[in-house]
C-alpha cells in the first residue's frame, strides 16, 4: 500500500509516498516508513545537506543527518538517494527507507 501526502503551503507540488505514514500527537511531524519516494517538480528547488555525499552508478547518495529543504518543507532522514532526471522538465526523485517531514513557519 502506498500513501501520499502532497499538501504543504508553498510546496504543494511536492509528492512524498511511503508504505506507512504516521503523524505525531501534536501534528508537527509526519513520519514515512518503507519505500519512501520524494518527487520534486523541475520548477522547484530542493537543498540537500548531509555529513557525506558520494556518486554511485549515476546516483548521488547522501548519508548522515540528511536534511532536504523545499520552501517551507523540511525532510530529515539518515540516507537519501537522489536520482537525476533523464531530460529536461522531469521530476527529481529521491528514495529513502524512512523520513520525517515538518513544515516550518517563515
Amino acid at each position: 500500500m502506498t500513501l501520499v501526502l502532497a499538501s504543504w503551503a508553498s510546496a504543494s507540488e511536492v509528492e512524498l509516498t511511503a508504505e506507512s505514514v504516521s503523524v505525531s500527537d501534536d501534528s508537527t511531524v509526519t513520519s514515512y516508513i518503507g519505500d519512501v519516494v520524494l518527487r520534486v517538480p523541475p520548477d522547484m528547488h530542493a537543498q540537500f545537506k548531509a555529513k557525506t555525499t558520494r556518486e554511485e552508478s549515476g546516483r548521488r547518495i547522501y548519508a548522515g543527518d540528511v536534511e532536504i529543504v523545499i520552501d517551507d518543507l523540511v525532510i530529515r532522514t539518515q540516507k537519501a538517494t537522489l536520482i537525476a532526471p533523464e531530460g529536461a522538465g522531469k521530476d527529481v526523485v529521491v528514495e529513502m527507507d524512512e523520513a520525517q517531514a515538518t513544515v516550518t513557519k517563515k
